[in-house]
């Protein structure tokens, strides 16, 4: 208790310190999630957007940085059990944790004994079916190593340092995705840092809107000296042909974000016990800065942005001992001062998840009483503006005959503050309502989005939603609408019925089948109906009518035979329904002779075929 105590008095004069700068700060109180026993290590950590925490870590009884990968929920304030994934395939190790849209947690890491023979996995954690087992991503002839992982929209990417076989010494930066839903990894990965010789190493990475952006530890041969290289460019380039910038020589472990314009944040370690920052706004990198402000190992830290703030975390050496700390910023302001997260006597590798409401979840490995364990903090940090948070980022509708229903967006105001906000469409099929509003401190609203489009033609259409403030520091925020229009459905006619006629005359008796139906209303563009005689898996085609014929006559029909008719509306693109009308007829039901007049013309027409064939013959 009175580690404790001591450990409470320092974050709250530090926390007094920060709060005075940029942020709110509150702090949750330390969690030791492993509780092992043993030693854990390497720390992971990712939240989906309904609150549910996952944290994953190596553990092992003999003080290696490999083992098997357990993982432990935090669901509803309630830590659930930390369980064996079972996921090992010899020695794993460096878990990383990202989650997609759906709340699947996806999990890399690399396995193996040695520099020689590892390689990098992939799974998926499920809520209610649990993991789907490993997935090897490349079989690599010589090492693979340090993954990366990060989820954009619907693909999955995998960045890692991959260790060539002749006729190449050195390694590479090499780069993987697939779609989430597919089994199977591609056969061929993106070589990103094409380094014949000298060997790449210890990779930061992010993916969004299909483009990837990396950084790198590149190195003079094995041992260095180490530069941090930076590529960005859209998957599937021929990257031995993009630009490359050197950040920063000599530089270590970095790692990189993305704020929501799309500029970029990264940090890294150095042997001159400076933890590094440097900002990327538009095509231009900013000046170098250090964040930490007292002795920083050479080390592994993070950053994340989300919800209008930034948030690094990485260890700083005090009094010999080794401990986590963490510092915020939003993307326009300036760093606060590093605020320990708590005492301890050997922290290493930090690692951030920002949630929707600027909650920074913190994981690290720490040594406490001889064991090794993972630590957890939480950190609510408030940007000091008025900042506007919509989610989600982009909608997409469909329309298939009849308009779909709306969808909505949430507006947070998450600073201090009030916010006053309008709104904006750029296409008349599309509106939301309401189109201006109020949002205080910590306040929420609804906007409801709905499409009214039946007269558009198929295809694909795009829209935007502005949504700006004058007190908000991330106006405007910008929501991409997407509308897909597929052709209308085909319903069957209606009211298809078969009526037997007999044609009887002194020498001469026949049945007929009389077909009628009527139009559906609910159909557009139809411009004929086909008939067919269905017989088993066998279909005879009868004929096609326009649609302004809603009957047809089939002559020579035989009462003893069972006919099933099948009639298909046909659009003005050559488009059948789903499914047909059909009739069955057998017998004589419904038997109505033709009238005179029929009959005449009939019996004239037998006359005139007869006649024909006497001249052909």
């Amino acid at each position: 208790m009175i580690g404790v105590h001591k450990m409470d008095v320092k974050k709250l004069m530090i926390f007094c310190l920060s709060s005075l700068l940029l942020f709110s700060l509150t702090a949750y109180g330390l969690k030791n999630v492993s509780h092992s026993g043993a030693f854990s290590m390497r720390p992971s950590v990712a939240m989906d957007n309904d609150g549910v925490m996952m944290v994953v870590w190596a553990e092992n009884m003999q003080d290696k940085d490999y083992g098997d990968i357990y993982y432990r929920i935090l669901e509803n304030g309630v830590w659930q059990q930390a369980l064996n994934t079972g996921l090992k395939w010899k020695a794993a190790w460096t878990p990383l944790l990202a989650v997609d849209a759906d709340g699947n947690f996806h999990l890399s890491w690399a396995d193996g004994f040695s520099s020689g023979s590892r390689e990098v996995f992939h799974s998926m954690y499920k809520h209610g079916s649990g993991w789907t087992g490993r997935k090897m991503i490349y079989l690599s002839p010589h090492n693979s190593a340090w993954p990366k992982i990060d989820i954009d929209g619907d693909r999955v990417h995998i960045a890692w340092t991959h260790r060539h076989s002749s006729p190449y010494t050195g390694g590479d930066i090499i780069e993987m995705s697939k779609r989430i839903e597919e089994a199977n990894w591609p056969a061929n990965y993106e070589r990103i840092s094409y380094s014949a010789n000298d060997i790449c190493n210890h990779v930061g990475f992010k993916a969004k809107d299909d483009v990837i952006y990396i950084c790198y530890m590149e190195g003079i041969g094995e041992t260095g000296p180490w530069r941090l290289r930076y590529k960005e460019a859209k998957r599937g380039s021929d990257w031995k042909n993009v630009s490359q910038v050197t950040l920063h020589e000599p530089g270590y472990y970095p790692e990189i974000e993305l704020d929501h314009e799309g500029n970029v944040h990264a940090i890294w370690g150095s042997r001159q016990h400076n933890f590094y920052y440097k900002q990327k706004v538009g095509n231009s990198w900013r000046a170098t800065e250090i964040l930490s402000n007292a002795m920083a190992p050479r080390q592994m830290g993070d950053i994340k942005f989300k919800a209008g703030v930034l948030v690094s975390a990485f260890v700083q050496i005090s009094e010999a001992k080794r401990e986590a700390y963490y510092c915020v910023k939003t993307p326009q302001g300036n760093w606060s001062r590093p605020t320990l997260l708590a005492e301890g006597e050997d922290a290493r590798h930090p690692k951030i998840w920002i949630d929707n409401n600027a909650g920074a979840h913190i994981v690290w490995q720490d040594e406490r009483g001889g064991a090794t364990d993972i630590f957890y903090e939480k950190i609510d940090v408030v940007p000091p503006d008025p900042f506007l948070q919509v989610i989600p980022d982009s909608l997409t509708f469909t329309i298939e005959g009849v308009n779909p229903d709306p969808a909505n967006l949430l507006l947070k105001n998450i600073g201090v503050d009030s916010l006053d906000y309008d709104v904006k469409v750029d296409q008349n099929w599309l509106s939301v309502a309401p189109t201006s509003g109020k949002l205080a401190e910590g306040e929420e609203n609804e906007l409801q989005c709905s499409v009214d489009a039946l007269d558009r033609d198929e295809g694909t259409y795009l829209a935007n939603i502005e949504i700006s403030s004058d007190q908000a520091i991330n106006s405007p925020r910008n929501v991409s609408v997407t509308l897909e229009v597929l052709a209308p459905p085909i319903y069957p006619p209606l009211n298809f019925s078969v009526e037997v006629m007999e044609n009887k005359a002194l020498l001469y008796r026949e049945y007929m089948h009389h077909l009628s139906w009527e139009p559906n209303p609910e159909n557009r563009d139809i411009v004929s109906y086909t008939l067919y005689l269905v017989d088993g898996e066998n279909y005879e085609f009868l004929d096609e009518v326009p649609s302004s014929t809603l009957e047809y006559t089939r002559r020579n029909i035989k009462l003893d035979k069972t006919y099933m008719y099948e009639l298909w509306a046909v659009d003005d693109k050559g488009r059948t329904g789903v499914e047909p009308a059909t009739f069955t007829a057998s017998g004589m039901t419904g038997t109505k002779k033709i009238n005179q007049k029929n009959n005449i013309r009939l019996n004239i027409q037998r006359l005139l075929n007869f006649t024909k064939l006497a001249i052909d013959f």
